[in-house]
């Protein structure tokens, strides 16, 4: 049974630095003008980041929930979601000064 929840765990921080890489991907680098967004629209993105955000707190992955933190909290404020998107980051500032 051990065997398994660390599978899964790793299975879940392997998604989650997937999405981190495809976030912070350098689109212009290409001929193509793409954005990340053109990779997943905002709303895929949000639903994407939020199941792994959940799952790395979950897990206790505190160094990929600071970066998903900061990746949300981008896509909340991309969609004007500004509600959302400030109390994410006031949680990553106060567990960064700890």
């Amino acid at each position: 049974m051990y065997t398994i929840l660390v599978d899964q765990r790793e299975n879940d921080d392997k998604e989650a630095n997937r999405l981190i890489q495809l976030w912070y991907k350098d689109y212009s680098a290409t001929n193509k003008k793409l954005s990340r967004y053109d990779i997943y629209s905002a709303t895929a993105w949000t639903k994407q980041l939020e199941a792994s955000r959940e799952k790395a707190i979950n897990n206790g992955s505190n160094t990929i929930l600071f970066e998903l933190n900061i990746i949300l909290s981008s896509a909340y404020h991309d969609q004007t979601k500004f509600e959302k998107a400030l109390p994410i980051l006031e949680q990553n500032y106060l567990n960064k000064e700890k």
